[in-house]
């Protein structure tokens, strides 16, 4: 998974699984792709959120972009202050990709700054 901030902010902690979570919960808003509409990044990341036990606390501030939308576009728009989705989409506007290690996934995560 990739975590987006927008161009400029403070770049979160996502370095160990508790960092992670700290940082999901710390965000006002949080957006992923909408599992409900089938794809396969919003339906990891919300069963994500289920394994650590957030689930309930993350739905009344979480985002999702309009179907076949970018969630990234709701960091960029201000809507919402961080964006968990797969890393390869084309993000909107320039963006700079900080790479670090994804310890709730088991690979690799990247931080992406978009932002326009």
């Amino acid at each position: 998974m990739a975590v987006v901030v927008k161009k400029g902010a403070p770049k979160p902690d996502i370095s160990t699984p508790d960092a992670f979570k700290q940082a999901l919960i710390n965000a006002k808003t949080i957006a992923y792709s909408d599992p409900a509409a089938g794809g396969a990044s919003g339906v990891y990341f919300a069963k994500l959120l289920e394994r650590m036990g957030i689930a309930d606390q993350m739905k009344g501030k979480t985002r999702h972009p309009p179907p076949s939308g970018n969630s990234a576009n709701l960091v960029v728009a201000g809507e919402a202050d961080l964006d968990c989705a797969d890393p390869f989409p084309a993000f909107a506007g320039s963006a700079s990709r900080v790479q670090g290690e994804g310890p709730q996934t088991g690979g690799r995560a990247e931080r992406n700054l978009a932002g326009n």
